[in-house]
């Protein structure tokens, strides 16, 4: 085998092992960083954002203060600096 074929193997293959199920969609996507560290990402980018601002930011079908319950918040509280915010998702609520 060429070592040009051989390189575009192992190439296919290290991606193919990075991917992982993106739970929104159900597809394969290329995953460059794991969950845990994009959720990392966010909450550090912006360590001070309200319940109602995180809320926006992450639509889901629940209200604000739904979310805010379900983090033991009040909707105006800021998350904690490298805190992890709890997200509701799924279908709307009828």
């Amino acid at each position: 085998m060429r070592p040009t074929a051989l390189l575009v193997c192992l190439s296919g293959l290290a991606l193919g092992a990075s991917c992982a199920v993106n739970p929104a969609t159900g597809h394969k996507e290329l995953a460059l960083v794991s969950e845990s560290q994009e959720i990392q990402m966010g909450l550090s980018a912006d360590p001070s954002m309200t319940v109602e601002e995180f809320a926006r930011a992450n639509p889901g079908p629940v209200p604000v203060a739904t979310v805010a319950l379900g983090n033991s918040m009040d909707p105006g509280d800021r998350f904690a600096a490298g805190s992890l915010a709890k997200r509701i998702v799924g279908d709307p609520l009828p």
